[in-house]
């Protein structure tokens, strides 16, 4: 939470993919953050900071992100759009989300 806080995005986002053991049923977070607003907060942190590579296998094939990310219903989309080079949706997907924050 400490890297969250100082916006060490870097290693924010390396914390989010290091610990795949982490579920939701073992962690409350809905007195701090709400499912949507975590969701939004790993797509932007996952994309600023991490390859491909890593977002293909960190965060995607990630059990406890894939899980959180589901609560937002376009996340997989986004993933998906950056991933195959279609940047033009991409795009316009972002600056929806960026209307959320």
């Amino acid at each position: 939470m400490a890297a969250l806080m100082n916006r060490k995005n870097r290693v924010a986002a390396n914390l989010l993919v290091d610990f795949p053991e982490i579920t939701l049923d073992t962690v409350d977070i809905s007195r701090v953050i709400s499912r949507k607003d975590l969701a939004l907060y790993i797509i932007v942190i996952t994309l600023d900071q991490l390859n491909r590579m890593e977002i293909k296998s960190n965060v995607l094939k990630n059990p406890m992100i894939s899980q959180i990310i589901e609560s937002f219903p376009d996340a997989s989309n986004i993933f998906e759009l950056y991933l195959n080079g279609r940047f033009e949706e991409f795009q316009s997907q972002m600056n929806e989300i960026e209307a959320h924050l």
